[in-house]
């Protein structure tokens, strides 16, 4: 059984998640494959930021992180460069969330002369073979343009005001089996020294004396067998009181199967005489048909 409830409130106001810092052999991972979809699933683990499919802020914030990897992708930068322009932009959006909050949803002027500042500091920071060159910053402009700096209202509604979310409880009741009784408190049977022993008593289980001679009379009954003649030696040594003894039921049952085979046999052979009979007749009547043709 199961029961489910659900309730409306307002989320409050989410700010970014923390800067991700990726490592240049992981920056390799999420650029080697040609897959989208697997690129951000291998950053999503990278970030650990939770459900991507249940948060849909989470997920357009990986968008957002695979959207500038891919960018110095295609800008063939190097693991430096593109370390730089990635923590540059994220720099960029964080800023831009705290000034959309802080203006009252009006995004500044002042975000662009921040992340030109940005660039020139993190150019310092680079050793000069890995610096940013000039056709590099022009790009990194124009690609902080178009993902940021160009779009405050749909940063503004994703990542600063409260959205309408359903919470749903649901209660499952699971009925278990019951749980078999423990071993301890089996008993143990009687045990046998062989595996002979142990089939003997499975098969032919022991029966008392007066058990055998009630079957054995019921056998006899049954068959309605007649006692075996004696002879005269045999007349001769039985004494005169005593009763004559039946024969075994495995004998009578014998004798009793052997007679039905015997004239199972004979009515078959009866049977195939009378067929062969048959056949040459009319194997004659056509002879006959024939000569006279």
């Amino acid at each position: 059984s199961a029961s489910c409830s659900g309730v409306m409130r307002r989320a409050m106001p989410a700010s970014l998640p923390e800067a991700l810092r990726i490592t240049p052999e992981q920056l390799a991972e999420v650029w080697r494959p040609a897959d989208s979809a697997e690129s951000i699933s291998l950053l999503a683990r990278i970030a650990d930021l939770g459900d991507a499919e249940e948060e849909p802020r989470i997920s357009l914030w990986l968008d957002f992180l695979h959207a500038t990897l891919v960018f110095a992708k295609e800008q063939r930068f190097s693991a430096a460069k593109a370390l730089a322009s990635f923590d540059l932009i994220q720099s960029l959006a964080s800023h831009a969330v705290n000034a959309l909050v802080a203006n009252e949803g009006e995004l500044p002027a002042s975000c662009l002369s921040f992340f030109s500042s940005a660039v020139l500091e993190s150019t310092k920071a680079m050793a000069p073979s890995e610096r940013f060159s000039l056709v590099d910053v022009e790009a990194l402009m124009a690609h902080a343009r178009a993902a940021v700096i160009d779009h405050p209202w749909l940063i503004r509604t994703v990542f600063t005001v409260g959205q309408d979310v359903r919470l749903s409880e649901a209660t499952y009741l699971v009925q278990r089996p019951t749980a078999p009784e423990p071993l301890a408190d089996a008993e143990q049977v009687e045990s046998f020294e062989t595996e002979e022993d142990a089939l003997d008593l499975c098969v032919s289980p022991p029966a008392d004396s007066a058990a055998e001679e009630t079957a054995a009379d019921t056998s006899s009954a049954e068959l309605d067998l007649p006692a075996p003649e004696q002879t005269s030696e045999e007349e001769a040594q039985t004494p005169a009181d005593a009763s004559p003894t039946p024969p075994p039921a495995s004998e009578a049952l014998g004798k009793s199967v052997e007679a039905y085979l015997s004239e199972f046999t004979a009515a078959m052979e009866a049977r195939q005489a009378a067929q062969e009979a048959l056949l040459q007749q009319r194997v004659d009547a056509l002879e006959a048909k024939v000569g006279k043709a």
